[in-house]
Order: structure tokens, then C-alpha cells, then sequence
């Protein structure tokens, strides 16, 4: 998790009652959201005020997920964000996504062992 949605996950749960399950998201009472009623009175209507296209709630973790893998984060520590047992579930739901990071990873490679500044005719002498 990010710092800053931590922090603001952080406000958003002081702002909750008290309660014994000591919340992020509750009722005005403390007790738990019906997943059913924070889509339709608070995810849908925020996707409303941003001028955001309405998706569907578990449209987000897809888009978590293939932001880590564009910034080319190790699929071991994806598979653990989303609590998948085992990596060949990552890889079946999110392996299509891979092959961009994999030509990347390729990129990443030549300016480590190249240097990123260096013209070709230099990288050619190198190689």
C-alpha cells in the first residue's frame, strides 16, 4: 500500500465510531458496510462525482494489479498482494499482461550492462 493511501485510509477510519471491529468503512453505527450498499451509495456515486465511467467494484483490484505489473514489480510479491495460492493463478489471470514488462525487463537489461546514456556505436563496441 502507498503511504499516502494509507495515511489517507487512516483519516477516513477515525472519522468511524467507535466499535469493537474498529472499521475503515462503517455504518453510522460502526458496524460493517453490506458489500451490496457501498457499491450503490458510495462507490458508484464517487465514479459519478469524478466524471469516471462506471466499472464494476472488482474492476479495481484488476487495475492494481496491472499497475504493479507495468512498473514491473516481481509477480511473487503480486501473487502475494492478491492473496492468490499459488503463482499459477497470478500467471492465468494476469500473464497476458506480461510480455510487455518481459520486453521492458529486456530494456531495463541493455542499460544496466550498457549504460543508459551511451550512443550504440558505443554499446556495439561494449557487446
Amino acid at each position: 500500500m502507498s503511504p499516502r493511501l494509507r495515511e489517507a485510509l487512516e483519516l477516513h477510519r477515525l472519522q468511524c465510531p467507535a466499535s469493537p471491529y474498529d472499521l475503515v468503512f462503517c455504518t453510522k453505527e460502526g458496524k460493517p458496510i453490506l458489500a451490496e450498499n457501498m457499491v450503490k451509495r458510495e462507490f458508484l456515486p464517487a465514479l459519478t462525482r469524478a466524471g469516471l465511467r462506471r466499472i464494476r467494484f472488482q474492476d479495481l483490484r484488476h487495475t492494481y494489479t496491472t499497475l504493479l505489473i507495468a512498473q514491473g514489480e516481481n509477480p511473487k510479491v503480486i501473487q502475494a498482494q492478491l492473496g492468490h495460492a499459488s503463482i499459477e493463478t497470478t500467471f492465468d489471470r494476469y500473464g497476458h499482461l506480461l510480455p510487455e514488462s518481459r520486453r521492458q525487463l529486456g530494456q531495463r537489461l541493455d542499460a544496466q550492462l550498457f549504460g543508459a546514456g551511451r550512443s550504440q556505436e558505443e554499446r556495439t563496441v561494449l557487446a
